[in-house]
């Protein structure tokens, strides 16, 4: 092969060098920025000299604190999550987290192999291989501890084909809400919950934001769930609770005239405790 004769505007640099080769001819070589040594006889490239981070007159290469810093993080993912989920072998993205219940997935295989690794006492089912033979197949795992978790198998997609960006499915834990993804609205009667467990499937990465979820002081709440451009409504609503007598009739509410009354009393009494005060300081 040939040899440059530098870089474009520097043909008198100092990148040139000459070596002496292994079969003793001197030969002249050209500075190219990479770094690389011998591993077990072979040549391998390590990056770049101008990548080098000098700190403190110590040289550190970018990618070995890379790695360090990969391994420390997928430590610390695997020492917090005991109960997880492979697919195919491969991590979900951007990695298994037990609070999240719908994962996406998307392959070109027809073949799928779901992995569970379980905690102690803790018995799983929906581990195995599946056969997608469609381009959407859905499976369900199930946790003793952590109850089910949705994932949708996406075979050989396609962007254009999934055009609707609204929900497959939605459901509200101890909620029948009868969800059809063409019904915008809702309507709820809210129990004791400070928020509501949400559940729901997409057909593609669009984004979905929940508003209004939990601090349900009203007697009319309104939970937004944006999904795309659509938006789905949740009309959730407070009963106020109201006290009964044995007979399950209301309480009568007082009178102006007995309001008065006890407004004079209070004031009469709190007079008399203050002047018994006022006294009682004088012996002192």
């Amino acid at each position: 092969p040939g040899l440059s004769c530098g870089y474009l505007n520097e043909l008198d640099n100092k990148s040139f060098f000459k070596f002496k080769c292994m079969d003793g001819k001197e030969r002249t070589f050209f500075k190219t920025g990479d770094q690389g040594g011998f591993y077990k006889d072979e040549l391998l490239i390590t990056g770049r000299i101008k990548d080098i981070i000098n700190i403190k007159g110590k040289k550190y290469s970018p990618y070995d604190i890379e790695n360090i810093i990969n391994k420390y993080i997928s430590y610390k993912l695997r020492s917090t999550v005991a109960f997880s989920i492979k697919i195919n072998n491969e991590e979900l993205i951007p990695y298994f987290d037990k609070n999240t219940k719908i994962y996406n997935y998307y392959t070109e295989s027809s073949n799928i192999n779901i992995k569970i690794k379980n905690e102690k006492n803790e018995i799983v089912n929906g581990e195995g291989f599946y056969t997608v033979d469609e381009e959407y197949k859905k499976i369900i795992v199930n946790s003793s501890k952590y109850g089910d978790y949705i994932i949708n198998i996406f075979k050989n997609y396609d962007k254009n084909n999934y055009k609707d960006t609204g929900l497959l499915s939605l459901n509200i834990e101890g909620y029948n809400i009868d969800f059809n993804k063409d019904v915008y609205n809702y309507d709820i009667t809210l129990n004791d919950e400070e928020n509501l467990k949400i559940n729901y499937e997409v057909n593609d990465n669009t984004t979905v934001i929940i508003n209004g979820n939990g601090n349900f002081n009203k007697p009319n709440n309104l939970i937004e769930i944006k999904v795309g451009e659509k938006t789905y409504n949740i009309n959730a609503h407070k009963t106020i609770k109201v006290s009964y007598t044995k007979n399950n009739e209301k309480p009568k509410e007082m009178s102006e005239t007995k309001k008065e009354i006890v407004k004079v009393l209070i004031i009469t009494i709190s007079s008399y405790l203050i002047f018994l005060f006022y006294k009682f300081i004088l012996k002192i």
